[in-house]
């Protein structure tokens, strides 16, 4: 073979190695993604609970009467992480983790008699198997199931060394969809997303948004959202507490999708 054949031939084997890369980089875009979401939640609670009978050191009794609070506003974080692929029958995969921390510094409900502080922790973890049989740059379609895991704390004081702390550990199974439209050529959308629970703890998450386009890229999109949140749960246990809270006010949602 001579130099002028050889060197055509590694020319075409380079040129086949090049185009196979740039189609495998290509394919795997299409067939994999991931978005990362972080939201600020400036969330208003209201409610209560009632907790179990307790005595705490030197005689301080907690009764079981139905308490409300005066709860302090507080901003709270979300982050997010969905996983998309192309297998269709198989589900696309997102957990978030929400703070869910509220102070009560002066509550309605005296323990015997004096004012006292109340701190809650409702922060939790969600798990969604979703479906997207619409997901393009015009409509957005999304349905599947979550679970919510929630590890937290209502906590009395009584003073700095007296107080009672009650777990609340919860799980909750919900339904999940989310829906979104865009007005072409101006990179705005409306976007609608909701969890509603199952079984016997009442519990739904809601929330709408304005959402803006502002990175529209080959290896990344990017959206920023303005919207209201609404969240409302109920859980009923009698060995231990009974919450009742709603949490409601405005968000900023930032993602990223590559």
């Amino acid at each position: 073979m001579n130099r002028k054949n050889q060197g055509m031939k590694y020319s075409s084997t380079a040129l086949a190695a090049a185009s196979a890369l740039l189609f495998s980089a290509t394919a795997s875009a299409d067939i994999l993604s991931v978005e990362a979401e972080v939201q600020y939640w400036q969330s208003k609670p209201s409610g209560g609970h009632t907790p179990q009978v307790v005595t705490l050191p030197g005689g301080v009794v907690i009764d079981n009467e139905p308490r409300q609070y005066r709860w302090s506003d507080s901003g709270q974080m979300r982050l997010g992480l969905s996983l998309y692929h192309f297998i269709p029958l198989v589900p696309n995969i997102k957990i978030e983790t929400q703070e869910l921390k509220f102070n009560a510094p002066r509550g309605s409900a005296p323990m015997s008699g004096s004012s006292h502080t109340v701190n809650m922790d409702l922060g939790h973890e969600t798990y969604t198997l979703f479906y997207a049989p619409l997901d393009n740059g015009l409509t957005e379609v999304k349905f599947g199931v979550s679970l919510k895991q929630f590890d937290g704390h209502i906590t009395e004081f009584e003073d700095t060394s007296t107080y009672a702390m009650w777990r609340v550990k919860e799980y909750i199974y919900s339904g999940y969809l989310r829906g979104a439209a865009s007005l072409p050529f101006t990179g705005f959308s409306v976007v609608a997303q909701g969890h509603v629970g199952v079984g016997s703890h009442e519990f739904h998450d809601v929330e709408a948004a304005v959402r803006y386009r502002f990175l529209d890229s080959m290896m990344f999109d990017g959206h920023v959202s303005l919207g209201y949140r609404s969240m409302k749960l109920h859980f009923d246990n009698e060995r231990s507490i009974n919450t009742h809270h709603e949490f409601k006010g405005p968000f900023l949602n930032l993602a990223l999708r590559f």
